[in-house]
C-alpha cells in the first residue's frame, strides 16, 4: 500500500551522478550518492531532527534541494553540495504543529517555489512562498482554503513558466475542479478558474505537462456507488479544456 511517509527520492544530475535522499526511523535524512561500482557512498547527515514527510527536487543551479520540518513544526531548506548539506530556515512554527504539511518543490528562473499546506482551525490553507540564494525567505502567501486529504492539490508548470495548481473549491451548490495560475512576470496568483461543471465533489487531482505544452489533468468522483478517473486536457497558448 502506498504511503506518504514511506518515501525516498532518487535524483540524476546533469553529470550523470546519481543521489538517493531518504528519512529513517530515529528522525533523520540522509543523501547518498551511488558510485561507479554501484554501491552507495557513505550517506551525508542532512539533518537528525526531521518529521518524516519531506521533498526534494534539483535546482535550476543543478543543486539538491531539501525541504523538511523539525520535531517542532519549524521548515527548514538544505541544499546539498557534494559532502555537505548547508541548512538555513524557511519558516518558523508560531506553535508545535508537526503534522504532513504536503510540500512540492518548483524550481524556477533562480527560484524555488515552496508549496504547502497549514492548518487553520478546522481548515486547510494552500499556501506561496519563493526562496532566493540573495535574500532572506519572503512571506508566505495564501492561495486558498482546500480540502483536507492525503492529496489535495497538484502543480504544474507551462511554457511560459506559469505554475498552474489545481484543486476543489466549493461554489454555490457544488464543488469545482479548478486552478488558480501564477503569473512568473507579475508575481501573481489569479482567480480560480473552473475545469468542469460537475455538481458533486472532485478529488485527487494529478496533473502533467508533456513536451508540447500540454496539459494534462485527472481527478477523482463519485457520481453514485463507483468512482469514476476522470481525464481533460489543456492545449499550449488556449485557455479551453477539453470534455471530460
Amino acid at each position: 500500500m502506498y504511503s506518504r511517509y514511506n518515501r525516498q527520492y532518487i535524483l540524476k544530475m546533469s553529470s550523470g551522478s546519481i543521489w538517493n535522499i531518504y528519512y529513517n526511523q530515529r528522525s533523520e535524512l540522509y543523501a547518498s550518492m551511488l558510485s561507479g561500482s554501484n554501491t552507495w557512498s557513505s550517506p551525508v547527515k542532512i539533518t537528525d531532527n526531521a518529521h518524516e514527510a519531506f521533498c526534494a527536487c534539483i535546482d535550476e543551479d543543478d543543486r539538491i534541494t531539501v525541504l523538511f520540518q523539525d520535531m517542532e513544526g519549524n521548515m527548514f531548506r538544505s541544499v546539498l553540495e557534494q559532502d555537505f548539506a548547508d541548512t538555513m530556515p524557511v519558516l518558523k512554527s508560531r506553535q508545535k504543529s508537526l503534522y504532513d504539511k504536503q510540500f512540492q518543490l518548483i524550481p524556477l528562473k533562480g527560484q524555488v517555489h515552496v508549496l504547502f499546506t497549514v492548518q487553520h482551525n478546522d481548515s486547510r490553507i494552500l499556501s506561496h512562498q519563493v526562496l532566493t540564494d540573495k535574500s532572506l525567505p519572503g512571506t508566505p502567501a495564501v492561495i486558498d482554503y482546500v480540502p483536507s486529504g492525503s492529496s489535495p492539490f497538484a502543480a504544474v508548470v507551462d511554457r511560459q513558466k506559469n505554475i498552474f495548481v489545481f484543486y476543489q473549491l466549493p461554489m454555490g451548490n457544488s464543488f469545482q475542479m479548478g486552478y488558480k495560475k501564477y503569473v512568473h512576470s507579475k508575481g501573481l496568483w489569479s482567480e480560480f478558474t473552473p475545469v468542469t461543471a460537475y455538481n458533486r465533489g472532485c478529488e485527487f487531482p494529478s496533473a502533467a505537462v508533456d513536451g508540447s505544452g500540454t496539459i494534462h489533468l485527472c481527478y477523482q468522483r463519485r457520481p453514485s456507488r463507483q468512482f469514476e478517473l476522470v481525464y481533460q486536457q489543456k492545449f499550449p497558448d488556449k485557455n479551453l479544456w477539453t470534455k471530460e
